[in-house]
């Protein structure tokens, strides 16, 4: 995998800077030539500012002009989808290329690349569902966001980068992935809509990328718009990469070890704010600790993120699901981690 800084990002209408930093899109940059040679785990970097104003025309012909709302409040999914197809058209415009549609059962990928591109991501996507059905316990056919879940693969960084700047309204010159919650209002529907530069890597590096930011954009809309904590956010996108690609796992244990030796406490990584910044070897950090309580237990991991997508409070989440706290879980998390690093 290409090293990268990963960022998170959300820029909505009506949202002042300090809230635009607490509810997050992800976002994987790109990195130094020092890095790359170091490591293939992606350290964080600082948030990006998002750019002074998007382009309201375009935002606005892309957002959706109906819901389907019935009387009953529900959504109409149906309506939805085809909404969300129309935004071939809208990404045409902006590009000058043609987007052609493939649907999935959960996604919808719009690409204008070469079609074999579309048809890898078709072939990864569901997968990748049935991974986050099946670490939950959960049917495969429950609906977690609303229409589907787009994917938008652009053939050029500069396509990735306009799209990103006039629709999204942030600055991704240095990214090559990222997701975003189209609104955080909880009555909205939950729209999620993921970007890729199809030049940020070879196949392997896009369908980490897919496995990562998909963990993402799961998680943020599963059981609500409530966000996790920044340790668990993280931890899990890393999880879903190396659930897809089982070979990352002993180089992230090796590094969290490595941390482990040098932390005396973990008491202020739980509590970082949603905008800290991460190292690579915090990143091996976050992966051992999701790593240490799925096989713990998974339906108790599943408690914990009900609990937490519920409004409990971290710790107070961690005793109802697991029946610990935190500081016995650090205590649990370096025996384990002792037993299972390779190194």
């Amino acid at each position: 995998m290409i090293p990268a800084l990963d960022t998170t990002r959300l820029s909505l209408p009506g949202q002042g800077p300090a809230r635009r930093r607490a509810l997050l899109a992800g976002a994987i940059l790109l990195a130094g030539a020092a890095t790359a040679a170091k490591s293939e785990a992606p350290p964080r970097g600082a948030p990006a500012e998002p750019v002074a104003k998007a382009d309201k025309a375009l935002r606005d012909a892309f957002a959706l002009r109906t819901t389907g709302r019935t009387a009953v409040g529900t959504f109409g999914q149906a309506a939805i989808v085809a909404e969300q197809k129309r935004r071939a058209g809208v990404l045409g415009e902006l590009t000058g290329t043609t987007f052609r549609l493939t649907e999935t059962r959960h996604y919808l990928i719009l690409s204008d690349a070469d079609p074999a591109q579309a048809a890898l991501f078709a072939k990864w996507c569901e997968p990748l569902y049935a991974n986050f059905a099946q670490l939950l316990g959960m049917d495969a056919a429950q609906r977690i966001w609303d229409g589907k879940c787009m994917l938008l693969l652009f053939d050029t960084p500069r396509e990735f980068e306009d799209f990103a700047r006039r629709v999204d309204g942030v600055d991704a010159s240095r990214w090559r992935a990222y997701y975003y919650i189209e609104d955080i209002n909880k009555e909205a529907p939950a729209l999620l809509h993921l970007c890729f530069n199809l030049k940020a890597g070879d196949e392997r590096t896009l369908r980490n990328l897919l496995a990562h930011e998909g963990g993402h954009a799961f998680f943020s809309v599963y059981q609500g718009k409530t966000r996790l904590p920044l340790w668990l956010d993280e931890g899990l996108a890393e999880y879903m990469a190396v659930y897809n690609e089982a070979t990352l796992r002993p180089a992230k244990l090796a590094r969290a070890a490595e941390l482990a030796k040098s932390t005396p406490s973990l008491r202020e990584f739980f509590e970082r704010p949603a905008n800290s910044v991460l190292t690579t070897e915090e990143y091996g950090l976050v992966f051992s600790l999701v790593d240490c309580l799925f096989e713990t237990s998974r339906p108790k991991f599943k408690k914990l993120i009900d609990a937490l997508k519920d409004g409990k409070p971290q710790e107070a989440a961690l005793a109802a699901a697991y029946g610990f706290d935190f500081t016995e879980l650090e205590k649990r998390w370096r025996a384990w981690l002792t037993a299972s690093s390779p190194i």
